[in-house]
């Protein structure tokens, strides 16, 4: 904008004061005018401070300077011929300074060499003033300067292209440096990371063979890193931990966060090391599949120690709560679950359940006689018998309370119930405990029995107010003996035992 301006004003005025022609004078002076802007302005550009002082205080002055003046002195030799055949010499040094040097050593360069250039040609030698003295007719429609300008203008543009070239490649050179000294850095750091840590970070492809793993392999596992490598991976899991193992890593392709699963990996000693595992899959980005898949091992065996030791921990505490700590047998809160759950699935399914009461005769004499522990002793061998009498595993034995006894028997009638009833009594019997207070001189026991099979007991209560009620007439009857309330009874009360029932229980005796 700024040359045509200067170029319409200086035609305009030179139109009207000396009558030159408009046209040819608008078109030479708006291509002096623009090369010079066009070489002038990336120049001055290149030609700060910073610049300068970069070339005066380069590694190889002498050498910079020669490449600065290279050009001009190939300048100067094409214009003192007349060939203009040899006008390009000057482009092969201008490259070679513009590649070589910095933006400010190329502007140097150029300015020289257009110095030399116009003053050979304003002093009226070089090849472009020759040929156009040669053939007037082919330089009619341009003159010397403006092919002299010309030219300068492909040195320029090729010039500047050449440097800004260069610059770029640098640009990108250091570009690529620097990307690569980060990747070296962040290398560096995850391999110290990776080699410092106590876990095992491992790299491992679909076909199970590791593409990395850190040494920490050799203090968890035992291996060195060049024994594993060479391995496959999966060889060395539990045997019953290779399907969930597989299941695990089908699951991690198919999610795009990492799994953690635990499972047991062999030591080079030959026993087994509970690691827990969170990995992570690599995909590829355009087809989806699995290219390998990243892992962070961590030795947990003493934690899984102690979730195991916590585990029976809680199953003791669980069985402590529910076991009764004398007899070893269930306690009275276990018994009454039993119940519960006995009695709704006879009445879900129309099967009969039998319950018996068992209490220790004169209990408290023998404790009065023989003392509390060898009253403990009496206890746990009772327990024994009737334990003993019951073999399937679903009946209950159970210490209902103090020298009394519980038994559950389901899908069990009135006879049947009777018979093992029976069969507990002997059993103690059998067992020929010393009991000097007791008429029969050994430690006997009285049974009441109930069986619910008609819908007979409105409630598990009713039922368990039966069988005490039974037991209360056995020991009534003179002990040592099995009563059973009959089917016939009228519906009991929790807690009360109707006028009456005694005498319409049936007992049995060896």
């Amino acid at each position: 904008m700024v040359a045509a301006f200067a170029a319409l004003a200086a035609a305009d005025a030179l139109f009207f004061l000396e009558g030159r022609p408009f046209l040819p004078v608008l078109a030479a002076w708006f291509g002096a005018d623009a090369l010079g802007l066009i070489i002038v302005t990336p120049i001055m550009l290149a030609l700060d401070r910073s610049g300068i002082r970069a070339l005066a205080t380069g590694p190889r002055p002498m050498a910079t300077l020669l490449l600065i003046l290279l050009p001009a002195a190939a300048a100067l030799v094409t214009c003192a011929g007349e060939n203009d055949g040899l006008a390009f010499l000057a482009f092969p040094p201008l490259m070679l300074a513009a590649w070589r040097l910095p933006a400010a050593g190329t502007a140097l360069a150029l300015i020289l060499t257009a110095i030399v250039t116009v003053g050979m040609a304003a002093a009226g030698t070089g090849p472009f003033v020759v040929e156009s003295a040669r053939d007037p007719a082919a330089f009619a429609w341009i003159t010397p300067p403006q092919v002299a300008q010309l030219y300068l203008a492909c040195i320029a543009v090729s010039g500047f292209a050449a440097t800004a070239g260069r610059q770029q490649i640098n640009r990108l050179r250091r570009a690529v440096a620097a990307r690569a000294a980060r990747l070296r850095d962040s290398e560096l750091r995850t391999r110290v990371l990776a080699e410092s840590s106590s876990d095992i970070i491992l790299r491992i492809g679909i076909d199970g063979l590791p593409r990395y793993i850190s040494p920490a392999v050799t203090e968890m596992l035992g291996w060195s890193v060049a024994e594993v490598m060479g391995s496959d991976w999966r060889a060395l899991i539990h045997p019953d931990d290779q399907r969930e193992v597989r299941r695990m890593l089908g699951q991690a392709g198919r999610e795009a966060a990492s799994v953690g699963f635990r499972y047991r990996r062999r030591h080079k000693n030959g026993s087994y090391v509970w690691v827990e595992t969170r990995t992570r899959a690599r995909k590829d980005p355009a087809t989806g599949a699995v290219l390998e898949y990243i892992a962070n091992i961590r030795d947990v065996t003493a934690q899984k120690a102690a979730e195991e030791a916590l585990a029976e921990a809680h199953a003791r505490l669980a069985q402590l709560a529910t076991t009764d700590g004398l007899t070893s047998l269930p306690n009275r809160r276990s018994f009454d679950s039993a119940l519960a759950g006995e009695w709704q699935r006879a009445r879900r399914e129309l099967i009969p359940v039998s319950l018996l009461m068992i209490d220790v005769d004169c209990f408290k004499k023998f404790n009065d006689h023989f003392g509390h522990l060898a009253g403990d002793d009496c206890l746990r061998a009772v327990a024994d018998a009737i334990r003993g009498a019951v073999h399937r595993a679903w009946d209950t034995v159970a210490r209902f309370g103090g020298e009394e006894f519980a038994v559950l028997l389901p899908a069990t009638d009135s006879m049947g119930a009777m018979h093992i009833a029976e069969a507990m009594r002997r059993a103690v019997r059998a067992r020929e405990l010393l009991h000097p207070e007791s008429p029969n001189g050994i430690v006997t026991v009285s049974i009441g029995v109930a069986t619910e099979d008609t819908e007979h007991y409105a409630t598990a209560e009713a039922l368990i107010a039966a069988a005490d009620a039974a037991l209360y007439a056995a020991k009534s009857a003179g002990r040592d003996r099995v009563m059973v309330a009959p089917a016939s009874a009228p519906l009991v009360q929790i807690g009360a035992v109707p006028p009456g029932t005694a005498h319409q229980l049936v007992p049995t005796r060896a």
